[in-house]
């Protein structure tokens, strides 16, 4: 009974949100969390073993999509399966909306855990506009237009814009690739604290060795594991973004 009240009381408020500002949720953010229980949720159908956030594997759980407007205020939602791929769930939550607020001037944002090409070409179908976080596999695709020095634009202090043209041609879809000067910082310092734990191991394997050595298959296995513990995958310096209009 609470629960219920709880969304009731939200749905009113929402309602007087928009006649008190005019908002109509040109911009909805997407995304999918979850959320785990302790017992073994029997009577719940939806609790079911699945990719864990929060490292929770031997727990059951559901995942929630959630749509937020640029304000920060949550205007709907749906309870998935718990072993439901974030990627599966892009459909029925548009399909949702437009069904409450109708399909005109929506840009929906996501991120590249939301994208796939059959999302993709769901969205230019009902002739949605949208900006999505592309696949890291394309990144390379634009390496020639990010190092290319014209065209940036400052969008404010140490972050830079470009927009380049979709590959195949497509003129109603522009990529927006954005280069940030905090986000290279950070990642430069990941990569060096990363070198140092590394180090270190690599240091205390060899003076372990030099008071009892052992067999070169033992040290491979050793070394080895630290090297896959503490490898970093390659640098992203630039995030290029899919955008439709």
């Amino acid at each position: 009974m609470v629960f219920k009240g709880f969304w009731y009381c939200g749905d009113d408020w929402l309602k007087r949100y928009v006649d008190w500002f005019g908002i109509e949720f040109e911009f909805l953010f997407y995304d999918v969390t979850s959320t785990y229980f302790e017992g073994q949720a029997e009577l719940n159908t939806k609790a079911k073993r699945g990719y864990s956030r929060d490292k929770r594997l031997d727990c059951k759980q559901v995942n929630i999509g959630l749509v937020v407007i640029p304000e920060g205020l949550p205007i709907s939602y749906e309870v998935f399966d718990g072993n439901r791929a974030d990627v599966m769930t892009v459909e029925e939550i548009i399909e949702m909306m437009e069904t409450k607020y109708g399909q005109a001037r929506r840009v929906w944002v996501m991120d590249r855990g939301m994208v796939s090409e059959d999302n993709l070409d769901y969205l230019r179908s009902r002739k949605a506009a949208y900006m999505v976080d592309s696949p890291k596999s394309q990144l390379k695709q634009y390496q020639s237009q990010y190092l290319d020095r014209s065209d940036w634009q400052d969008v404010h202090d140490g972050l830079e814009v470009k927009l380049v043209s979709h590959p195949d041609g497509k003129e109603d879809e522009t990529y927006v690739m954005c280069r940030s000067r905090e986000r290279a910082q950070k990642e430069a310092a990941m990569l060096e604290n990363k070198k140092t734990k590394l180090l270190n191991k690599l240091n205390e394997i060899h003076a372990s060795l030099e008071k009892k050595p052992i067999k070169v298959t033992t040290i491979e296995r050793r070394v080895g594991r630290w090297l896959g513990e503490f490898i970093y995958k390659d640098l992203t310096f630039f995030e290029p973004l899919s955008w439709r209009t």
